[in-house]
Order: structure tokens, then C-alpha cells, then sequence
């Protein structure tokens, strides 16, 4: 994650922004296709074990999802979660389309523009031939433009938060809005992931 984000903002500061835009772009969405590849081949997905209540999430997101279609899809892509995340969150769900997985990330790389902005910006500041005035104008910018960033990124992962709670709750018909069910659900993958012995298998969708 930190890998992908360093080098998301390394092209902005050697290439400048938007002459970044393109290479890291095109870099995210190779990545992003090449991880679902991998993932859907080896199936990775029987390498997960959860405890009762993880793969109670695990469901829950996955009928999110399922009810929601293509919208839930971009609603993540479009969320602040770290893009790796995404890929194998995406990945390892069933009921994800390769054309949905393959339109959505299409659509939503041109999130390492932001990446490529801040990159961009620190080349200014760091110009020694920048003059102070101008220094001080692109400070002020890149603070500004940070903070919209935060704010947006914010609202917009409280928005997938709501629209998960709400199809969840209007799918399993259990209340969940007191849940963050798909930041436990990013929680899972990144550290809820172990290598069970043979015979184990994925999980699979708890009967209604």
C-alpha cells in the first residue's frame, strides 16, 4: 500500500501534474487487472478462514454488493481505501462479474491524479528557484487542496459505510447500522487471512 502510494506520488513529482496523470493511471489499472487475474486463477479465496462473526461481515458485504450491483462496486473503488486493498477485497468476492471488476477500476484510476497532484506540489516547493513568493503561494495551495482532499475522501467513505448498512439491513434483515461492517471487512483481508490445512474450504454464503 505504502509502495503503491509512494510510487503514485514519485510520478507526479518527476513527471509534474496532469504529464504524471497518464503513466500512473495506466500503472493502477495494469496492477488492478493482473491482481483480479491472479487472484481468480489460484483461487485464493480458499486460502480464507473466519471466525463466526468475520464471516458473518464477509456475507454481509458480499450481499451488499450483490444487491447493489455496479453502483456498490464504484461506491468502493471511489472510497478512500488504499487501492491494493480494494483489489484483493474485490477480487476475492464471488459475485463480482470480470467486466464489472474490469469497468470499475477503469473508471475509478483516475484516483492517483491526487497522488500525482501531491507529487507535483512537492516538486514545486522543493524548487530552490522557486521565489518566496511564489514558495509561499504553492504552500497555501497544496494546504488547501490537502484539506478538500481529507474532507471529500471522508464524506465519501461515510457515504459506502451508509449505502452498505442500508442494503445490508435490507437484505438479511438484521440491523447493522451501528456496524462498520466493510472497514471490519478491509480488516479481514489485510490481517484476517491464514493458510488453513488441506480440506479447508472458502467460505460460502450463510443460508437465509
Amino acid at each position: 500500500m505504502i509502495g503503491f502510494t509512494f510510487a503514485s506520488t514519485l510520478t507526479g513529482f518527476i513527471y509534474g501534474f496532469p504529464g504524471g496523470i497518464f503513466p500512473a493511471q495506466t500503472g493502477a489499472f495494469v496492477g488492478a487487472i493482473i491482481a483480479f487475474g491472479l487472484i481468480k486463477k489460484y483461487n485464493f479465496n480458499r486460502f480464507i478462514r473466519l471466525s463466526p462473526s468475520k464471516q458473518e461481515k464477509y456475507t454481509a458485504i458480499q450481499e451488499a454488493i450483490e444487491q447493489g450491483g455496479f453502483k456498490m462496486i464504484m461506491l468502493i473503488r471511489l472510497s478512500p481505501i488504499p487501492w491494493p486493498i480494494q483489489n484483493m477485497l474485490l477480487s476475492i468476492l464471488p459475485t463480482i462479474s470480470t467486466q464489472q471488476f474490469v469497468l470499475a477500476s477503469f473508471l475509478s484510476s483516475f484516483k492517483v491524479s491526487v497522488e500525482v497532484w501531491i507529487g507535483s506540489q512537492l516538486a514545486d516547493i522543493s524548487n530552490p528557484n522557486l521565489p518566496p513568493s511564489a514558495h509561499r503561494i504553492a504552500m497555501m495551495v497544496m494546504g488547501v487542496g490537502v484539506f478538500i482532499l481529507i474532507a471529500v475522501a471522508w464524506w465519501l467513505y461515510r457515504l459506502t459505510m451508509q449505502k452498505v448498512d442500508e442494503m445490508t439491513v435490507g437484505r438479511l434483515g438484521e440491523s447493522y447500522h451501528h456496524h462498520n461492517d466493510l472497514h471490519d471487512m478491509v480488516s479481514v483481508v489485510s490481517h484476517g487471512i491464514s493458510t488453513p490445512s488441506s480440506g479447508n474450504q472458502s467460505p460460502s454464503k450463510k443460508e437465509m
